[in-house]
């Protein structure tokens, strides 16, 4: 019985980090789509608000010889993708 017991705690913790994977599997989603459109928009505008939109997040493009590039981004990943994405864990298997 005390094996049985382990068993199944043991499974059910199993279903818990399933369950939370899927929580975070269903927010990825949801940015992934919220990327999606966000492109679309840009896609769709004019090359003067691709400009506006370009200069509000890149500080800084140099081009180096051998055409390396160095891009410094105006807003950080905490404001881009909000403070749920960046709280989330996402276990690699």
């Amino acid at each position: 019985l005390p094996l049985w017991a382990a068993a199944k705690g043991h499974l059910e913790s199993i279903r818990l980090e399933i369950d939370a994977e899927g929580a975070i599997k269903e927010k990825c989603q949801y940015e992934l789509k919220n990327i999606h459109t966000w492109a679309d928009t840009f896609n769709d505008a004019n090359p003067d608000i691709k400009r506006m939109i370009i200069a509000q997040l890149l500080e800084r493009v140099i081009v180096y010889r051998g055409y390396k590039i160095h891009i410094d981004i105006s807003i950080t990943a905490k404001q881009f993708f909000g403070t749920d994405m960046l709280n989330s864990t996402i276990k690699a298997s």
